[in-house]
């Protein structure tokens, strides 16, 4: 029995690694995302500008 519970509790914590990688890189690429489209607009306003 405590074998078991011990093996769930493993797979659950290897579930929630994956997951919490997972969500990591996502909020990284959004992160990323947004920080290039500032950059880009900043680009063309100064573009603009000149």
């Amino acid at each position: 029995m405590y074998i078991h519970a011990s093996r769930r509790v493993h797979m659950l914590g290897r579930v929630f690694c994956s997951w919490f990688s997972l969500l990591l890189l996502i909020c990284l690429v959004i992160r990323m995302t947004t920080f290039s489209f500032h950059l880009l607009v900043f680009w063309k306003g100064a573009c603009c500008k000149n």
